[in-house]
């Protein structure tokens, strides 16, 4: 033990009252002084004893609050860790069901498919673009003009012999 440690000691250690020597043979007095160190040695490794019995408690009670946050901790985490290894799973599932599907799927055949539908598509369309300049190419005038022209015939008198007058 060191002297600035035994010095800690005798400040937290109340003053004990020193006795007055009483003249003793020098035999007795050689005991006494023994006697009076082991008691100051005693004392300090008494207060030492102490401080180390609180610092004991300290570590405990630390070391055991410790323990309880991280069994909360893991109480927490394992079932949300369990909840995302669950949604990886389904996903890595799903995942190779269309990689299956994709290695099973003529790809090739699909595009010629598709480049098919796409030029009968466009063959339509030049079609439909084609009707659409011939009807709006149609004089609607000279139609209806004919029209009535039509029916101007049918109503006349021959007609009537026909049967197409009224």
């Amino acid at each position: 033990m060191t002297a600035e440690e035994t010095l800690a000691v005798r400040e937290v250690l109340p003053a004990v009252p020193k006795e007055e020597p009483v003249p003793a043979p020098a035999g007795e007095a050689r005991l006494e002084a023994a006697l009076r160190r082991l008691e100051e040695q005693s004392a300090l490794q008494t207060a030492l004893a102490k401080k180390r019995l609180l610092y004991a408690r300290l570590s405990a009670a630390f070391l055991a609050v410790t323990a309880i946050a991280v069994v909360w901790m893991v109480g927490q985490v394992i079932p949300q860790v369990e909840r995302t290894l669950n949604i990886a799973n389904t996903t890595m599932q799903d995942v190779d069901l269309v990689m299956e599907q994709l290695a099973f799927a003529d790809i090739p055949g699909v595009l010629e498919n598709l480049d098919q539908t796409l030029s009968e598509g466009r063959e339509s369309i030049a079609d439909a673009s084609d009707a659409l300049q011939q009807v709006s190419s149609i004089d609607f005038a000279s139609l209806n003009k004919a029209i009535q022209d039509l029916q101007g015939v049918l109503e006349n008198p021959l007609g009537s012999l026909v049967g197409w007058g009224r």
